[in-house]
């Protein structure tokens, strides 16, 4: 009797099914739009500090982010003066539509991709940075 239960429990299991996930890389091409695509590269202590601006006065943060390519930041490939015009349109923008809430949601939300921003380039490869550095002067202090 217990032999024919033994014989009973003794089966082959199904096999699993496998699935193969698509990988997604986080940092493949993106295409930005008009305004996105002119954030700068800031350091982290000055990207803190305009999203801390942004978050009391909507805009000022944004303004700051664009006089910053003249001294420390990196425009990310265009230029300084198309960089520096692009974010103080922005800035305009956030302020005028400040009353309606959507200017404030607005800077809210470009203050923390100052700081994604400028995290993101703070741990990517080194080698994409040197550049950056030797150019940098607030690198230097």
């Amino acid at each position: 009797m217990a032999k024919d239960y033994e014989e009973y429990l003794d089966f082959d299991e199904e096999p699993q099914a496998r699935t193969e996930h698509e990988k997604i890389s986080a940092f493949g091409y993106q295409h930005h739009g008009f305004f996105r695509a002119e954030i700068p590269i800031m350091p982290l202590t000055l990207a803190v500090f305009c999203c801390f601006l942004n978050m009391v006065v909507p805009g000022t943060g944004t303004f700051l982010s664009g006089i910053s390519v003249m001294c420390c930041s990196d425009s990310r490939g265009s230029s300084k003066f198309r960089c520096l015009i692009v974010n103080t349109l922005a800035a305009i923008l956030q302020f005028l539509l400040f009353p309606l809430l959507i200017g404030f949601v607005w800077s809210v939300i470009w203050g923390i991709m100052f700081i994604q921003i400028a995290r993101n380039w703070f741990i990517s490869d080194l080698h994409h940075r040197t550049d950056f550095l030797t150019w940098c002067p607030c690198s230097n202090w």
